[in-house]
């Protein structure tokens, strides 16, 4: 699923962006936080079966 790959990825980067512009540390922390899991979430496999019928 690589559109909801790219979606994680591109919102990871928003929210670092987001991270850099804020005026407060809570929301630095907020935003840098969402955009590693953001990162994570498209860095992730999909869990799909391989061809050989295990787990991914």
């Amino acid at each position: 699923m690589p559109l909801i790959r790219r979606n994680h990825l591109a919102r990871a980067r928003f929210e670092r962006k987001m991270a850099e512009l804020s005026a407060t540390n809570m929301a630095r922390i907020i935003h840098t936080e969402l955009a590693d899991l953001h990162w994570a979430a498209g860095h992730t496999r999909t869990g799909r079966p391989s061809a050989d019928g295990g787990s991914a």
